[in-house]
């Protein structure tokens, strides 16, 4: 602008401000800062292009709700006991031909990012148990509760099972535990 060319230590020793703002080395880039830069291109607040920061937002929002899909399709097999294998050779096959049949091949792309792989149900299906043994056990810390133990054999082995009753929400309780 002003045509001066300062190297970047000038712009930030002390020789520099005691030039007067009337003179021309007022109007350099170093006096004005991002404000001139802001000026000149016509960025605002209100059309300012998409940030990385927006945009690793967008994909942390999309990469969350497939988190959450993940634990629930490992939370069904789970449920209904099936190998954790199903979830790759059965479920995510049966979904993506659906949404390609019925919603088009964009939510079929969007479906192809989540994660249901071997591991990854197995375990997604360990950080359940986890958590809910975590919930169990803060719950028996606050509150009165009964133990019961059983031994069995099954083909000459033993097996000890174990319940815990307690009373949570005016509701009493049982779990069993491994």
């Amino acid at each position: 602008m002003c045509g001066l060319w300062l190297s970047n230590d000038k712009c930030f020793h002390e020789e520099i401000k005691i030039v007067r703002p009337s003179t021309v080395e007022a109007s350099c880039f170093c006096w004005k800062g991002a404000q001139l830069f802001q000026e000149e291109s016509g960025v605002t607040q209100k059309n300012a292009p998409k940030t990385l920061e927006f945009c690793l937002k967008k994909a942390n929002e999309h990469n969350n709700k497939t988190l959450k899909v993940s634990y629930a399709v490992s939370e069904l097999v789970a449920k209904v006991g099936k190998p954790h294998t199903i979830a790759e050779r059965l479920v995510k096959p049966a979904m993506l031909i659906c949404a390609k049949e019925l919603l088009g091949e964009q939510a079929a792309n969007i479906l192809q990012k989540i994660p249901l792989s071997n591991d990854t149900v197995k375990r997604r299906q360990i950080e359940m148990a986890e958590n809910l043994e975590k919930q169990l056990v803060e719950k028996l810390k606050v509150s009165k509760f009964s133990l019961q133990i059983d031994e069995t054999t099954i083909n000459n082995s033993a097996l000890l099972l174990t319940y815990v009753r307690y009373i949570d929400a005016m509701a009493i309780h049982e779990e069993m535990l491994l």
